[in-house]
């Protein structure tokens, strides 16, 4: 597995840490829980998979193989008690997580396992009042925790087959790619309304999402100003011209009206050019794109003298 996707999952869990230490910062956000939830969610499947991807095969023992089976077993029966209180509140998510087939279990690598079991866990954990009348009790929660850490320590990374390599590796780029829409199309937005209420929240949040994962193009702005004389577009140097996204980029023209600035993080700005003698610019909600050369026009109408 590359470095490049080892800082994207490193910026993921460190992601999470942040936004669970600051959560009344961030959920005042509509639709914020429900769409960092699919980023954990996601983070929880490479956490495991990245177990997988390294190059080493260790052989099982009859010991291990019967251990497995009892964690299996034990999850299969935790699962099956939240699976019937799904049905009974008619939650159709809840129910096909918990649809658990023990045969499937016994074919995942030791890291998947766990990571899958740990999740069963914390799930019927969360339901464990409501599924009492389903036969689930505190001693089963119990025992399958013990399970997990037993497993845990006791069970080696087992890949016979480089092929399971290889795939947990396509798996990772997979999650790592849908988390970027989450992530830039959906969060990073989300969090930029926090600007002015609660600037301090924005600055956490593009903090953790530092990631050294850059694109074959650097995010650039390239701006051109002008005014019309007559029918003419003429351009305009030494103009200031300012990028805001929290923080303030500011361009100045050279003689044929341009400025560039590169790279600048991407994200959504504040655009604006204020300048004696014509009337100010301004745009909101400029869209910066990631990797792409954002080009801006800007014509100044001049003020009667």
């Amino acid at each position: 597995m590359n470095a490049m996707t080892l800082a994207f999952i490193n910026m993921l869990e460190t992601l999470k840490t942040m936004v669970t230490a600051n959560q009344a910062r961030f959920t005042v956000i509509p639709a914020f829980a429900d769409a960092f939830a699919e980023i954990t969610s996601r983070l929880t499947t490479m956490q495991a998979l990245k177990l997988i991807a390294v190059e080493k095969t260790i052989p099982q023992t009859e010991a291990n193989k019967a251990l497995k089976l009892e964690l299996c077993q034990k999850t299969v029966s935790v699962a099956g008690t939240i699976s019937s209180l799904a049905s009974k509140l008619g939650d159709v998510a809840l129910k096909a997580e918990m649809n658990v087939k023990l045969y499937k279990l016994e074919k995942m690598a030791a890291g998947v396992l766990t990571a899958h079991c740990q999740n069963i866990h914390t799930k019927a954990t969360t339901h464990k009042v409501a599924a009492a009348d389903y036969k689930l009790t505190q001693a089963m929660l119990d025992e399958l925790q013990a399970l997990i850490t037993e497993y845990t320590t006791e069970v080696p990374e087992v890949r016979t087959e480089g092929g399971e390599i290889n795939t947990a590796k396509g798996l990772i780029e997979k999650h790592k790619g849908e988390c970027r829409e989450v992530l830039e199309g959906q969060l990073d937005p989300m969090v930029n309304i926090l600007l002015e209420t609660d600037p301090g929240a924005v600055d956490l949040w593009r903090s953790a999402r530092v990631v050294v994962d850059p694109p074959s193009t650097p995010t650039q702005l390239k701006v051109k100003v002008f005014t019309l004389e007559g029918e003419t577009f003429v351009p305009l140097a030494d103009i200031p011209f300012v990028a805001v996204n929290g923080k303030e980029y500011t361009l100045v023209t050279d003689e044929l009206g341009e400025a560039q600035k590169k790279p600048i993080p991407y994200g959504e700005y504040e655009l604006k050019c204020n300048m004696p003698g014509f009337k100010p610019f301004l745009q909101k909600k400029f869209k910066m794109v990631r990797g792409k050369v954002n080009k801006v026009e800007v014509v100044l109408e001049r003020l009667p003298e």
